[in-house]
């Protein structure tokens, strides 16, 4: 018994565990039962804030296990979302789905990151809060390297969040545009009051 263990201590075995149990919880399980019992606006809050601070902690732990200092650019932080060749290869060799984008366009305080095959369409299609996982680890990553970003359902949010107080600690916003399943269309935009 012991030895059949023993492989899934490996980094790639023990990686698919995690990774397996982050989207089933994360992008299945909690936003269809969120959606049923808070209904859409309040489950994709709950899921995009969690989601946000989230990603933010694992990327501060991780950066302080391997010694990183530092921040990237806004460009570089959203350069690295489009380079899915890396990240797909290494994702596929143990079995696990990594969403990444085909392109990414700069119209100055707007970027818009664009794929024609969302990793995760299916379950968004079954679930209209699927998303918001994706939106808030845009925000939580983006927050990690030093670009306060907050997400929002729909970009029309935007002008209710300059109404509030809240504004004043964030630069960006992060939604997804709302394009046809099976593209994803993520809008990252400089908050203007």
């Amino acid at each position: 018994m012991a030895e059949r263990g023993a492989g899934y201590v490996e980094s790639k075995p023990l990686l698919h565990l995690y990774h397996s149990y982050f989207e089933s919880l994360v992008m299945d399980a909690l936003p269809s039962i969120l959606y049923r019992v808070l209904g859409k606006h309040a489950a994709f809050r709950f899921i995009a804030e969690s989601t946000r601070k989230a990603a933010m902690e694992a990327l501060k732990r991780v950066n302080r296990y391997l010694g990183v200092t530092g921040s990237l650019t806004l460009n570089e932080t959203l350069s690295l979302q489009t380079q899915g060749y890396r990240n797909h290869s290494t994702s596929r060799s143990i079995g696990m789905v990594v969403q990444s984008f085909d392109k990414m366009v700069d119209k100055g305080d707007e970027f818009i990151l664009e794929t024609e095959n969302c990793a995760y369409a299916e379950l968004a299609a079954r679930c209209p809060v699927t998303c918001a996982a994706c939106v808030g680890l845009m925000a939580g990553i983006l927050s990690s390297m030093g670009h306060n970003a907050y997400p929002i359902m729909h970009g029309s949010e935007l002008r209710i969040l300059c109404r509030s107080l809240a504004a004043r600690n964030i630069d960006y916003v992060v939604y997804r545009d709302d394009v046809q399943l099976p593209r994803c269309r993520i809008i990252v935009k400089r908050i203007k009051c």
